[in-house]
């Protein structure tokens, strides 16, 4: 895909973070080969990462401690929304958002949405002294959704319930 294209698709579908929260291009890559492509908008202490990455669209939010560190969307917004009454679960949403089988543009729309729905809360997150105080929580609730989805899609079953390996054993 030509960067032009990319920055068109970002625009269209992210245009709310440069209109209404002051996000700027601040690193712009394509990668000819695979076609894949990269932007990182930045505001205050937040970047955004969106990346083109072969069929799928990957939006990543940066830490403002390391821009080495970059958290999934949906494992942010499940971070979030874990204390709603009706909690995101990111490995339900990211199967859906990242499947091929809904298509690029299925996942433009989806991501952006998501991202917009919980804009002020994730800039709020990632704010440099809130970050600092939150990030091993974040880290470990992405640890534990990771787990849970390993476990569930290996069809083992949750700790505390099931056989043990004790009477797997005899």
């Amino acid at each position: 895909m030509p960067m032009r294209e990319f920055l068109d698709r970002v625009k269209a579908h992210f245009g709310y973070l440069f209109d209404d929260y002051g996000f700027t291009i601040e690193i712009q890559e394509c990668y000819k080969m695979f076609g894949n492509c990269l932007v990182i908008l930045g505001a205050g202490d937040c970047r955004i990462a969106i990346e083109k990455d072969r069929s799928q669209i990957l939006v990543d939010i940066v830490s403002p401690l390391s821009r080495e560190e970059k958290f999934p969307l949906t494992s942010i917004v499940g971070f979030i929304t874990r204390l709603d009454s009706k909690p995101y679960d990111p490995s339900e949403g990211g199967r859906e958002l990242y499947s091929e089988i809904i298509g690029e543009a299925e996942q433009w729309v989806r991501l952006g949405s998501l991202l917009k729905q919980h804009c002020q809360a994730i800039l709020k997150l990632f704010q440099r002294d809130v970050f600092e105080q939150e990030q091993e929580l974040l880290r470990e609730y992405i640890r534990r959704v990771t787990r849970e989805y390993v476990q569930r899609i290996a069809g083992c079953p949750k700790p505390g319930g099931g056989m043990s390996a004790g009477s797997a054993l005899g």
